[in-house]
């Protein structure tokens, strides 16, 4: 017998744990394009939110080359928690972890493809959100993937990077919160009762023609 109140429980547990955990998971996240049509130069985090800006707009840029941009009337620093989100999609954990796991490993090069584009190994930035123990130096945060393994840390681990110094291969972790979609995809919920309505209307007038 098909036992619903186990289900419930189940989905209840499982929505808790993603609650209590706040980690961002590898589905929760998709390419947006930015300026043009097919640039993909956005990732958006439906769980936060948040929209990141593709790290290689800034590659080797210091956090004061990157301030000197006209960047800062739509994106802001992300903070050392949500760049530490974002990469538990491809390992939950803290600090610098490592894994040859296929499927870690799938979902490392996901993330790192969508938030640089350059075909390199790495995807990483530094950020003034992620302040470290001495004055002016910065957490740097990165995912690593290759066919062998896939290495990942949180910025708070790998610190620091003056705020002067600019790395190759470094961009920097900008967020925003996701604008308002103005024209938003129906949810197939809502999908399911238009058509439920256009069936009604069509019964109703074939009704009235049968009565006519």
């Amino acid at each position: 017998m098909f036992n619903i109140t186990k289900v419930i429980l189940t989905l209840v547990f499982t929505v808790g744990i993603h609650t209590t955990a706040n980690a961002t998971i590898i589905s929760d996240l998709s390419e947006r394009d930015w300026k043009t049509n097919g640039d993909g130069l956005l990732t958006y985090d439906s769980s936060t939110g948040l929209e990141w800006l593709d790290l290689t707009l800034t590659e080797g840029n210091s956090i004061l080359d990157t301030e000197a941009l006209s960047l800062f009337s739509e994106f802001r620093w992300a903070t050392s928690s949500e760049i530490d989100d974002l990469i538990d999609a491809t390992l939950f954990g803290t600090g610098r972890r490592s894994s040859s796991d296929a499927a870690d490993i799938d979902r490392s090069t996901k993330l790192r493809d969508m938030l640089a584009k350059t075909g390199d190994i790495f995807a990483r930035g530094i950020s003034r959100g992620s302040p470290g123990p001495i004055a002016n130096e910065f957490g740097l945060g990165f995912i690593h993937a290759t066919s062998d393994i896939t290495i990942v840390s949180d910025p708070a681990t790998n610190c620091c990077i003056h705020e002067t110094q600019g790395l190759q291969g470094t961009g920097s972790w900008l967020v925003r919160t996701a604008p308002v979609n103005t024209n938003p995809v129906p949810e197939p919920a809502s999908i399911a009762l238009m058509g439920l309505g256009l069936v009604g209307l069509s019964l109703s007038r074939r009704k009235c023609k049968l009565s006519a």
